[in-house]
């Protein structure tokens, strides 16, 4: 849990997990360790930017965009600042839009 919240990911955890069970000759275990730790992985990079995006009128794709890009570029403070920029970017743009109108 600390370390899918640090954004170190839970790669960490299942892979040598999932090399003990297939060194003890449990192959099965070690496939569903492999096919559950890359499951939630997955649900990991659609589940954080929703629940991020519940407190904010912003789209969900743009959430989604600025916390993994975020993350990339910056680490783990690239979540949260990721996700303000391209908060302030979009807010800024649609004004602008509207104040083009007039």
């Amino acid at each position: 849990f600390l370390l899918a919240v640090l954004q170190v990911g839970t790669a960490v955890v299942w892979i040598p997990a999932a090399a003990w069970l297939h060194h003890l000759d449990q192959d099965g275990f070690a496939v569903f360790t492999v096919a559950w730790g890359i499951s939630i992985n997955v649900m990991d990079n659609f589940v954080k930017p929703y629940f991020i995006g519940l407190s904010s009128p912003l789209p969900f794709l743009l959430i989604m965009i600025g916390v993994i890009g975020g993350l990339l570029a910056w680490g783990f403070v690239g979540i949260f600042l990721g996700t303000s920029l391209l908060a302030v970017a979009y807010s800024t743009f649609f004004s602008w839009l509207e104040a083009q109108e007039i």
